[in-house]
């Protein structure tokens, strides 16, 4: 657990260095840290799928490590970022639901996507992991399940994960309120620094 510890902290250093809110001696210390115990950031296999699942599908990726060990994967779509994929596959997988059933019903997914880019002129229409839970809390009370899966995501907590791309702040956010132990690889998902 305290080997965990320091690499989550060494790869948080990295991106608040891409970010410009960490200095390099931060880094540094972490490193030689790192290299001192014979630790890699690779040590957590949470940030080895996310990368395989990443470069297989050309896409940003996601992984969360469940508690019995099995790892569970999610990239990014047109319909949903990396980080929703990932935690709806991971409660599909907990809830014992089928990988082909959608839990956002299309005609909820629809409006909000339309507002996304017609009112708030956004860029992107995939779904945050916060508006992609917020519309399964609606689709619950008419869909099993949405209703089962719902009852997985406190199961989330304490539980380990990784992104292959700096995660936006609601992502983050909503990862944390879940109580997930996340970590990202310093690598932004846009060019565009302020496209939050």
């Amino acid at each position: 657990a305290a080997k965990q510890e320091i690499i989550r902290r060494y790869l948080r250093a990295l991106c608040d260095y891409k970010n410009g809110q960490a200095d390099s001696k931060t880094v540094s210390r972490l490193e030689f840290l790192m290299s001192k115990i014979g630790l890699k950031p690779e040590d957590r296999s949470v940030v080895v799928a996310a990368r395989e699942k990443s470069e297989r599908s050309s896409a940003a990726a996601m992984a969360i490590e469940l508690g019995d060990g099995r790892v569970i994967r999610g990239k990014g779509s047109d319909r949903m970022s990396a980080t929703a994929a990932c935690i709806f596959n991971a409660v599909k997988v907990l809830a014992d639901i089928p990988k082909n059933v959608n839990l956002i019903r299309p005609e909820v997914i629809k409006p909000i996507t339309k507002f996304k880019l017609n009112v708030l002129h956004e860029k992107d229409k995939a779904l945050t992991l916060e508006e992609a839970l917020l519309a399964l809390n609606v689709c619950q009370t008419e869909d099993e399940n949405a209703k089962r899966a719902c009852m997985q995501l406190e199961k989330l907590k304490g539980l380990e994960a990784h992104s292959t791309y700096m995660l936006k702040s609601n992502d983050e956010e909503m990862l944390r309120k879940l109580g997930i132990n996340v970590t990202s690889d310093p690598v932004f998902l846009s060019n565009n620094l302020y496209d939050e």
